[in-house]
């Protein structure tokens, strides 16, 4: 039997594994887990924290330095008035939720349309050439990428005309995340600004 004083810590690839999800699921239901990053990682790399919130993870240990699994993070963690703490989904406290069930039903559609860009930053001593990717992160992973506009002063996108809809199948673990890049002379990205939204936290 377990109780919520009780708290496991696992290495990243020390967690029990797919055979074991549901028995993985009861104990956190009642008693805590924590997450943290493999000895390996002398870089700051990151692992993907969505499989493990998945699970009903209380605590996943990221590395700061690497940006896109922290804001992520923050995103989960800004519902609730930025508490810190975030209710576990109703879903997983089910004894029928399985994480690796193939998800068919669509809750959400988002429709997302991106019409201009201010205040972009300068690399340097140029003028941006930025374009934005729109992505859907959780269950699913869809992305739309705008054009790369060659005026980074006041750049409009004008195409496609039509609003990209996504499909969100468990909004309670999923985000919305809008990054600017700009492209350099070699035609590679250079971050400019992000914004990561829950989708549980996005209002019509």
């Amino acid at each position: 039997n377990y109780n919520y004083k009780e708290v496991r810590s696992f290495m990243e690839n020390k967690i029990p594994g797919k055979s074991r999800t549901k028995e993985f699921l009861c104990y956190n239901r009642k008693a805590l887990s924590r997450i943290y990053p493999k000895n390996q990682r002398v870089e700051s790399s990151n692992f993907d924290p969505y499989p493990l919130w998945e699970v009903g993870c209380h605590m996943v240990a990221l590395n700061y330095q690497t940006a896109k699994y922290t804001q992520l993070n923050s995103a989960l963690f800004s519902l609730n008035g930025n508490s810190g703490y975030v209710l576990q989904p109703e879903m997983m406290r089910s004894d029928g939720y399985d994480p690796h069930q193939e998800k068919k039903k669509v809750k959400y559609s988002i429709r997302v349309k991106v019409i201009a860009a201010r205040h972009l930053p300068k690399p340097g001593r140029s003028i941006a050439s930025p374009f934005v990717e729109v992505e859907l992160c959780g269950h699913s992973e869809e992305k739309f990428k705008t054009i790369v506009y060659d005026n980074g002063l006041n750049p409009v996108w004008k195409a496609p005309a039509e609003p990209v809809e996504f499909s969100v199948f468990e909004p309670e673990l999923s985000f919305l995340r809008f990054v600017v890049n700009e492209e350099d002379m070699f035609s590679d990205p250079n971050f400019l600004a992000q914004a990561t939204l829950p989708v549980k936290g996005i209002r019509s």
